[in-house]
């Protein structure tokens, strides 16, 4: 009896209550849309940060856009009702670009995503200077309805 009771509670906790794990991650595939921090929890938010976002009712442009996202992060198709995005873009940065990680949802009403990336430096005497570029990474992750707050460290490579 208690075991019944038990499993039902943790199927009707809300998502907020659900810790959050990373599934993939890989570089986001489009040069243009929004620049910062975001989460796309549905496909009709995934297309307005593409560069296809004024169309994005229409179910053909959003098919090709997430034909484009699965490919990138090789996977089959996205659940949104139990996966979201985490997206990072950053300009001008180090071409090493960003490191995602940890992302923490202890308190679980906030996800804190962590993250570095590396500025940009003068070249060593005798090496040609990286050229600082436009690096953008995100996250499959498990869903949850949780505010989700983005934490970046700089660092400086060695």
């Amino acid at each position: 009896m208690w075991l019944k009771i038990a499993l039902l509670c943790s199927i009707i906790v809300p998502a907020v209550n659900q810790p959050v794990a990373v599934l993939k991650e890989a570089s986001w595939p489009f040069t243009t849309g929004p620049t910062d921090m975001f989460v796309v929890r549905s496909v009709k938010k995934l297309v307005e940060a593409s560069p296809q976002r004024t169309r994005s009712e229409q179910p053909e442009v959003q098919q090709r856009v997430m034909d484009e996202v699965t490919k990138a992060l090789k996977v089959k198709d996205i659940d949104w009702k139990t996966q979201m995005l985490l997206v990072i873009r950053l300009k001008q940065i180090h071409p090493r670009g960003i490191i995602v990680g940890p992302i923490d949802n202890h308190n679980r009403s906030e996800i804190a995503v962590n993250y570095t990336y590396w500025r940009p430096v003068e070249a060593r005497e005798g090496d040609p200077p990286p050229m600082p570029t436009d690096v953008a990474t995100m996250v499959l992750v498990t869903r949850s309805d949780a505010k989700v707050k983005f934490t970046g460290s700089e660092r400086t490579p060695k």
